[in-house]
């Protein structure tokens, strides 16, 4: 037992082996159905001595039930998620967002569209934590990136109560709900980081929580640059999305460093890129059957065409993924947003360690 007090979260006694611990949490629902490294009192002491906080320590409420993210409750799932103690500071911040309106956790969490909490983490933590900005970075093969997403969403399901089927209702799941989290590639990038565009320092260390739903993965070999853009901003324009419905939230592209270069030496500026994407991301009105223009939401029309957002703004571009500055980009992945749901970003307090 640590000095600053005593754990209050319910002790469940099991055999001591791994696979006892797994089989009574998930019993108890409180698991993704993976294997969990058991959370004995040592290993949560653990993450909670690195942060240096008291145990007892609101850090927010998480919807749906509004459950209290104490200290020791985000350290008990971020044991169970296989994180190390160092990566307590970003979950901490990624909890802080959880109850935001505007991200609105409890809309995209209980609809039957699919949808998940994501994260994308900028700054000098990424090179300490060896978070993944490159090849595969949404995929498996990083412990920080994989452990660090299946935290975050333990967390919603065990203290927001976010239990699949029973609260949610998603039609078909999505397997971002067992983990996406990845880092911005800055050093390879012509463009400022995502963070530093919305606002911090570029010494801060952030992160964004968005709520990430299908994905498009788009390829082009395409040489000039415009017809390019154009061919991935069709990536975009899912007849099906509730953008086109409802296009309160954002979507997030990830371009990888050749593009920033190609584009800027174009003379293109981040934004430039992304009122293009935005502009040829539309979908002509005449293809929306009669019954999409009774039900839409505030959709933004002009010209004749649907567009995607309610501005260009909404669409999030993330420097990420293998190759490098000097390589020609042929690749893009769209990831469709929440209608109901913008990205959130905090800043990341690290210990001061000696």
């Amino acid at each position: 037992m640590s000095s600053k007090g005593e754990l209050t979260s319910l002790s469940i006694e099991v055999p001591d082996e791994p696979e006892a611990a797994y089989e009574a949490l998930y019993e108890r629902g409180e698991t993704d159905g993976l294997p969990v490294i058991p959370p004995t009192e040592e290993r949560v002491w653990r993450m909670i001595d690195y942060v240096g906080l008291p145990p007892d320590q609101v850090v927010g409420m998480v919807p749906l039930m509004y459950g209290e993210a104490t200290v020791e409750a985000i350290a008990v799932n971020a044991v169970m998620a296989g994180c190390r103690p160092e990566y307590m500071p970003v979950l901490i911040a990624a909890v802080e967002t959880l109850d935001d309106d505007g991200f609105n956790l409890t809309g995209f969490g209980t609809s039957t569209s699919t949808h998940g909490i994501a994260l994308i983490v900028n700054g000098p933590i990424r090179a300490r934590l060896d978070l993944n900005s490159g090849g595969s970075c949404l995929g498996p093969g990083w412990r920080a990136n994989a452990t660090i997403g299946r935290a975050i969403n333990l967390i919603a399901t065990n203290i927001g109560g976010l239990k699949p089927v029973e609260v949610d209702k998603t039609t078909y799941g999505f397997p971002g709900r067992y983990s996406f989290c990845f880092a911005e590639n800055e050093e390879d990038s012509r463009w400022e980081p995502l963070h530093v565009e919305r606002g911090f320092k570029a010494e801060d260390s952030t992160v964004t929580v968005f709520a990430a739903g299908s994905f498009a993965f788009s390829y082009s070999p395409v040489p000039e640059l415009r017809e390019w853009l154009r061919m991935h901003a069709d990536g975009m324009a899912m007849l099906g999305s509730h953008r086109f419905r409802a296009p309160g939230g954002e979507s997030v592209m990830v371009v990888t460093p050749g593009l920033t270069r190609v584009t800027s030496e174009a003379g293109m500026t981040r934004q430039d890129v992304r009122e293009f994407l935005y502009e040829h991301g539309a979908i002509p009105e005449s293809r929306f059957p009669e019954s999409h223009q009774r039900e839409r939401l505030g959709s933004v029309t002009r010209d004749g065409k649907i567009y995607p957002h309610a501005r260009a703004e909404d669409l999030l571009l993330v420097v990420a993924g293998r190759g490098s500055v000097q390589e020609t980009p042929f690749e893009t992945v769209f990831v469709d947003g929440s209608a109901g749901s913008r990205s959130v970003t905090r800043l990341i307090r690290e210990p001061a360690l000696s």
